[in-house]
Parts: C-alpha cells; sequence; structure tokens
C-alpha cells in the first residue's frame, strides 16, 4: 500500500511523519454577493480562534484582503476613540482635533510595520521551512485575523 500523505509504500502498519491533508469540508456557505462586511467579521472571528478551515477559506478569496483592509483600518482607528472622546467629554476641543489629525499618521504607520511584520514572517517560512505559498494567500487571513485582535 502506498500512503497518500508522504508517499512511502508499506505493509501492514505505517507510522506517517506527513501532516495530513486538512479538510475541505465546512458548515459556513460561500461568501455572500455584494456587501459581505458581516461575514468578513465572522470568518475574523473564526481566524482569530485558529479555525483551519476558515484559514483555508480566506486564502484565496481575493475580498478577504479587501475587507480585511477596511476591517483593519477601523479597528486601528478605534484605537484613538477612547482619547478623542475624553478630551471633547473635558472641554479640551484643540486637544482633541490633534489627536483626531493624527490618525491618518497612526493607520498609516501601523499598516506599513504590519505589512513588514507579514513580509518578513513569510519570506523567513519560505527560505527555513521550505514554504510554498503566495505573499498574497498568507495576507487575507492575517489581515482579517490580526484585525480582530485590534479590536479586542
Amino acid at each position: 500500500m502506498r500512503c497518500e500523505v508522504c508517499g512511502q509504500d508499506y505493509g501492514v502498519a505505517h507510522n506517517c511523519a506527513g501532516i495530513a491533508a486538512a479538510a475541505e469540508v465546512s458548515d459556513v456557505p460561500a461568501p455572500p454577493k455584494g456587501f459581505a462586511l458581516f461575514h468578513y467579521l465572522q470568518e475574523a472571528f473564526r481566524i482569530a480562534t485558529w479555525d483551519d478551515a476558515a484559514i483555508r477559506r480566506t486564502m484565496n478569496d481575493p475580498n478577504a484582503i479587501l475587507y480585511g483592509v477596511l476591517i483593519y483600518v477601523f479597528a486601528v482607528a478605534m484605537q484613538l476613540a477612547t482619547p478623542v472622546v475624553s478630551f471633547l467629554l473635558a472641554g479640551r476641543f484643540e486637544h482633541a482635533m490633534i489627536i483626531a489629525a493624527s490618525l491618518a499618521i497612526l493607520v498609516i504607520g501601523a499598516g506599513l510595520l504590519d505589512l513588514i511584520r507579514v513580509a518578513v514572517c513569510h519570506a523567513l517560512s519560505k527560505w527555513f521551512a521550505a514554504g510554498s505559498g503566495k505573499f498574497t494567500q498568507l495576507l487575507g487571513p492575517l489581515l482579517l485575523g490580526q484585525s480582530y485582535m485590534y479590536s479586542c
């Protein structure tokens, strides 16, 4: 007999050192047509809870990157919501405006740093672990998963 995972021929017993392929069966339907923000929020929660099927579903979904960027920008922007509201309630409108104006710098800076972090992780996995995936396959699930973690 031949093992489907590692390709080794064996007789009666086989102790496979390979990793079995993940099941493609899922109870979640394909993304809906049109505006599907809530679907991708659910996928982000599933990714943040290490659901392998959700990661595999979003890895080849081109809309996952778009919705991941939208959710990511909102989650990073919400980090400034607390100081802005506290300054507005205290009557310090100038300070609130300064913090709100720095929102663009925060989103761009955080986005670039996270993109560099993901690119370095991708490059290390390609070079040292013989990874075979593409950067865009990694970007969708990571944007969704880490944006959910930012919002918590």
